[in-house]
C-alpha cells in the first residue's frame, strides 16, 4: 500500500512539473504524450489504491469476531443461529445439524462435512395412561455435525 501511495505522489509531482513547463511555454508532442501517460498511470494507481483500501476494510480480527458473536448471541440468538446453521435434519432416532462453514466440498456439490462435533443419546418416556395405553419409551441419538 505504501509503495502505491509513493508511486501516486511521484506521478502527481511529475504531472505538476510538466504543467509548470507548459505554463512557461515549453510545449511539444513529447510533453503532451508524457502528460497523457502520466494521467493514465495516475488513474491506474488510484484504482489500485482504492482496491487495496477495500481489502484492508475486509480484514476482521479474531477479537472483533468473538465480540460480534458474544453480542449477537445475547441480542439476536435466532439471527445468529440462522447465519451459522445451514440445515437441521430430524429423523425418528436422531437429529443432524449442518453448519454453513466448511473447508472442503464433496464431489457431488454438497458442501457439508461429516465430522461429528457432538454425539449423545437421550431417552424419555411419554406418559399415555390417560388414554389407556402403555407408556411409550423413545430413544434419540443426537449428532452435531460440522
Amino acid at each position: 500500500m505504501n509503495i502505491l501511495l509513493s508511486e501516486y505522489a511521484a506521478t502527481e509531482k511529475a504531472i505538476n512539473n510538466l504543467l509548470n513547463a507548459m505554463e512557461q511555454g515549453i510545449f511539444t508532442n513529447s510533453t503532451k504524450e508524457r502528460l497523457e501517460r502520466l494521467e493514465e498511470q495516475k488513474t491506474e494507481l488510484s484504482n489500485k489504491i482504492a482496491l487495496e483500501k477495500s481489502k484492508m476494510k475486509l480484514l476482521i480480527s479474531k477479537e472483533e469476531i468473538v465480540e460480534y458473536f458474544e453480542t449477537a448471541i445475547k441480542k439476536e440468538p435466532r439471527q445468529l443461529i440462522s447465519a451459522l446453521v445451514k440445515e437441521v435434519v430430524l429423523y425418528n432416532d436422531k437429529i443432524e445439524i449442518y453448519y454453513n462453514y466448511t473447508d472442503s466440498k464433496k464431489s457431488d456439490g454438497d458442501d457439508r462435512r461429516t465430522f461429528i462435533f457432538y454425539e449423545c443419546e437421550k431417552s424419555f418416556e411419554i406418559e399415555r395412561t390417560k388414554f389407556g395405553a402403555e407408556p411409550l419409551k423413545l430413544t434419540y441419538h443426537i449428532f452435531l455435525l460440522i
